[in-house]
Parts: C-alpha cells; structure tokens; sequence
C-alpha cells in the first residue's frame, strides 16, 4: 500500500539513509530538522508497505512562490510510481492553497526526475551551467567593489539591464529565486549587493550571498556589468574569504562573455555539458 504523510522527527535516520543511497554527500540531513519545522512549507514522505520509501520537501519563498525541492525516492524501490506519487502530492497541496508559482530545478543527468515533472505540467523555463570554485583561506584576493545597501538604487541599476540572459532569476545553489523588489530587498539588507560605481553611475552589479545554503558555500547569484566581470568576482572572492566559506558557486547563463571571465578567475565546470541546471515551472493546465 502507498501512502503519503507528513515526516516526523523521528523519521530522520530512515530519511537521512535513504538520502545518502541516492547521493554520497546529499545534504538532507544538514537541514531535516528546520524542514520539518517548517510549518509555512510542506515536507512530506511517501511509505511502501507501511516503511518510508521516498520524500520531498515543499518550500515558500513567498506567499505566491513555492519551491519543490529535495525529491528523493529510495533506489531499491524505483519503479513502483512512487516519485509520481510525490509530484502528484506536492503540486496539488500547492493548487489547494491557490499558489500562483510552483517551481524546482534539477541536474540535466537526473533523466528518471526530468520525466516525471514534464509528464505532470511543469515546462522548463530556464537554463545554467554549473560552475564552482574552491576557496583557499590562505589567499587574500582585493575587494574592488562597494556594498549597495540601497535597495532603490539597486533597482535603478537593474532597470537599465535585461534579465533575459538569467530569465528573471538570482541563483542560489540549485535554489533560484525571482528577481523582485522583495528579494532585492532583502539582499541589499543582508549586505550581498556589491557594485562598480564611476560618477555616481552604477557600471557593473552583482549578489553575492549564502542565502539557502546548505552548506559552507557563497553563491554568486546574479552579475551584470560585462566590463567589470573581473572586480566584481573579486569581490565575490574576496568575500567568500572572510565569510570563512569553502566555494563559490555559481549558475551561469547562456553567456561566454562571463563563463569566460569566470574559468579566468579558476572556477570549474562539473561536467562537460553546455548547460547543465534547468529550473522548471507548473503550468496550470
């Protein structure tokens, strides 16, 4: 019998087992405590003869923006519709609470997953390229930008560019995020705006924050400005240092300009693939 419930604190190590058969160093266990006490969000499991088979995580990042992420199914179970099963769940918690944005993101190699949100209304909006880099403390890279803490300015500066190359999103691991006057916002506050200003004119901007880590990382989530890609991943750099992080890590757009200036700067690639991170969104039919 398949069943789907809420997760429990007691259900850590079965959940946490299960994570590490799908991923080596999966990080549900750095973060199973906060996911089950989040109230505003869904977590939730799917049990196979009355054990725990499978789960997945539902998280609000607005009252309009849900994020599905965390879907695992254990690897001896495959096959039996269980991860449907999940999908199913999760987009209609989110229809019965009529939120407008339903969305997720996945590696271009998880072929079982990708099948499985196409087949149930989710149309991929956007694509990346991994990139990170290893950060070594013992380094002290200049910081040539200032921070933006004036999130009407930031607007300003985002205002005179396109977000076509990004769609719209700032990246945070594989967590993305719409650019709105609500996340600037809150970015600017936390101090992870940083810009290039020449006579008060803001020449090359980008986010740099650990906002939805799940680990020790910095994300370079969003950068403009294609003559100043250099100082401003720098100051990416420079501030990964002092926060005491061990990468950077970034989502890159369809942009050779930046990968370029970002393989210059060391960052490395996961794979060979062209793009290999697609964020997806329900469709409502």
């Amino acid at each position: 019998m398949i069943e789907v419930r809420p997760l429990r604190m007691e259900d850590r190590d079965e959940v946490v087992a299960i994570s590490k058969q799908v991923w080596d160093d999966d990080y549900i266990g750095t973060v199973y405590d906060k996911w089950v006490a989040d109230t505003a969000g869904l977590f939730v499991c799917v049990t196979y003869q009355g054990a725990i088979a499978g789960f997945a995580k539902v998280s609000m990042h607005t009252n309009d923006d849900a994020w599905l992420e965390g879907l695992r199914v254990d690897p001896h179970k495959r096959g039996l519709g269980l991860g449907k099963r999940l999908t199913r769940h999760c987009i209609e918690a989110c229809l019965s609470l009529g939120i407008a944005n339903t969305r997720l993101s996945t590696y271009i190699g998880n072929h079982e997953s990708i099948g499985i949100i196409e087949s149930h209304g989710f149309k991929r909006t956007a694509e990346f390229k991994a990139l990170y880099l290893p950060i070594k403390q013992s380094e002290a890279t200049p910081s040539f930008c200032s921070v933006m803490s004036d999130a009407n300015k930031v607007e300003a500066a985002l205002a005179q560019e396109t977000l076509d190359r990004c769609k719209g999103y700032a990246s945070f691991d594989f967590t993305f995020e719409k650019i709105t006057s609500r996340l600037i916002e809150e970015l600017a506050k936390e101090g992870a705006v940083h810009g290039v200003c020449v006579d008060g004119h803001v020449k090359g901007m980008m986010f740099a924050s650990t906002r939805h880590s799940k680990g020790a990382a910095l994300f370079l989530s969003y950068i403009q400005g294609p003559g100043h890609y250099a100082e401003l991943i720098d100051t990416a750099i420079a501030h990964a240092e002092r926060l005491g992080v061990n990468e950077v890590i970034t989502m890159c757009p369809s942009d050779d300009m930046l990968r370029e200036a970002l393989v210059e700067k060391g960052f490395k690639a996961w794979d060979d693939h062209e793009l290999n991170v697609f964020v997806y969104e329900y469709m409502h039919p």
